[in-house]
């Protein structure tokens, strides 16, 4: 939850500013004498997903079309052909409940209400149904790597975060080899959805992520079938605040909503919960957890790092002290960046394009 980025919030990669000196003396302005010197400036997320340097023109265009303004319109247009299902990840309940004032059971009864209400939602879902998926499909991979001797040297990368994948992607190809080929929560909880409605309904699948990176995800070509539309939870507030709606008004004590918009099949209980682990989704935490039914009596050690946002975990075998597994959760782009120069120091060769594989997972 701490790293998402709030506006006023000084860039961690300095921007160059060009000044130009005026002459007091001849009152002329005098060129070539810009400041070499690079300086911080104050920008917020969306400033930072417009920069070149992170995503393309085409990207840009791809954003503009994840938005709540273009959900609304979208939906009145489609309405009378498609059903609405709409799913919101763990972090995202936390945030806008805390924004509301409201306690969770209370606040999720009135979104999911309000999104009935207001635009006929037919499914309202949790993400931690596709947040299993993930985790469990994440461990086997690992698990057959680990047994196969693969994961000895560099680690392997978790693909989970768009954001880190593009940047990948763009500034560090040596690191694709190493990402997980493993879908997100998100995609995987859309590909469900779409799946359990059947054949006969056509589902339109609006998203509440926490990041606007997650916008480009749904917007990749292996992804762009799953998730229609993706929104942050300040959109979901602003968009209230444009149809002058206070989400309060659709209170209700009405708990049977939590089965009446589940799929048919899906447990409340399940999609609504959330796992053990970190605030990004336990990733790192899960794989030793599922490593330490291998071996009863090792022991699980949390080490923490040089700073907050560092923290590792190690599977110990308690006779010989042996670390049987590892992993790290990394929070921050200076903790990303000394992590990525540690993995690439020792590759000098010339840097090549190289693209995540499509995830099928």
């Amino acid at each position: 939850m701490n790293d998402f980025i709030s506006p006023g919030l000084a860039c961690v990669k300095p921007t160059e500013t060009k000044k130009v000196s005026n002459d007091t003396d001849t009152g002329e302005i005098q060129v070539g004498k810009e400041p070499n010197e690079l300086e911080k400036v104050s920008i917020s997320l969306q400033d930072c997903l417009a920069c070149a340097g992170c995503i393309t023109s085409s990207e840009e265009i791809l954003l503009s079309r994840q938005s709540y303004s273009v959900f609304m319109d979208t939906w009145r247009q489609v309405s009378n052909e498609r059903e609405l299902a709409v799913s919101i990840s763990p972090q995202s309940r936390i945030s806008l409940a805390n924004y509301f004032e409201m306690p969770m059971d209370e606040f999720l009864l009135c979104l999911m209400n309000f999104f009935k209400v207001y635009f006929g939602c037919k499914y309202f879902v949790g993400t931690q149904i596709g947040r299993n998926i993930t985790i469990y499909r994440t461990n086997q991979l690992l698990k057959n790597l680990k047994s196969r001797g693969e994961l000895e040297g560099k680690p392997r990368l978790s693909a989970v975060c768009p954001g880190f994948v593009l940047y990948a992607e763009k500034t560090k190809p040596d690191l694709v080899p190493y990402l997980l080929n493993i879908k997100s929560p998100q995609q995987i909880t859309g590909s469900l959805l779409k799946d359990s409605a059947g054949s006969n309904e056509k589902i339109y699948h609006l998203t509440i992520m926490p990041c606007f990176d997650k916008k480009l995800e749904a917007s990749r070509p292996d992804s762009e079938n799953e998730v229609d539309c993706v929104i942050t939870p300040k959109e979901l507030v602003t968009m209230l605040q444009e149809l002058k709606l206070d989400l309060k008004m659709f209170a209700t004590a009405n708990t049977s909503l939590l089965n009446e918009l589940s799929p048919d099949g899906w447990d409340p209980l399940l999609h609504w919960s959330s796992n053990d682990g970190s605030s990004s989704g336990g990733f790192a935490y899960q794989y030793v957890l599922d490593l330490q039914a291998l071996y009863p009596n090792s022991e699980l050690v949390t080490l923490n790092g040089k700073n907050s946002d560092v923290r590792e975990y190690r599977l110990i075998d308690p006779t010989n002290l042996k670390t049987l597994a590892s992993s790290s959760e990394l929070y921050g782009f200076r903790n990303i960046q000394n992590m990525v120069r540690r993995l690439t120091s020792s590759n000098t060769k010339k840097r090549t394009i190289r693209v995540l594989r499509k995830r099928q997972n």
